[in-house]
């Protein structure tokens, strides 16, 4: 059983990636592999991603995601916009401002002149709303 969960929810029309508990970088890569088969598979563009269960940011996830990954999804849905929405624990949030190993891919992670739009969150109600809510 992989150690993440990823699936379609047609009813709101978003793709929510959940991690179950820390994962490897392998296990990672597939992990937002498969979300975004899925996200292209239904023309979605709105992902909810649970970190909750992962442990401490880690450099090299953190370094492929903004220089790997990320332009990867963001150009297979050109010329719409991927909005992504972080649920993450007050520890990892901590991190990302106190960890100099990390700050600065963070800081370009939620940059907000990304080609993306993306929002860090401790409760999944608010990252729900914003996900949800029509784009600016």
């Amino acid at each position: 059983m992989p150690p993440y969960f990823a699936e379609y929810r047609p009813d709101s029309h978003f793709v929510l990636l959940r991690w179950l508990r820390e994962n490897t970088f392998a296990e990672t890569q597939e992990s937002f592999a498969a979300a975004l088969a899925l996200a292209r598979q239904h023309g979605c563009t709105r992902w909810l991603m649970d970190v909750r269960q992962r442990g401490p940011i880690a450099v090299d996830v953190a370094s492929w995601l903004v220089k790997g990954f990320l332009p990867v999804a963001v150009g297979a849905f050109s010329p719409q916009v991927l909005r992504l929405a972080v649920l993450s624990t007050p520890a990892r949030i901590r991190q990302q401002y106190v960890d100099a190993t990390v700050a600065d891919r963070m800081a370009a992670l939620f940059a907000p002149e990304r080609p993306y739009q993306s929002r860090l969150f401790a409760a999944e109600d608010a990252a729900m709303a914003w996900l949800l809510a029509p784009a600016p």
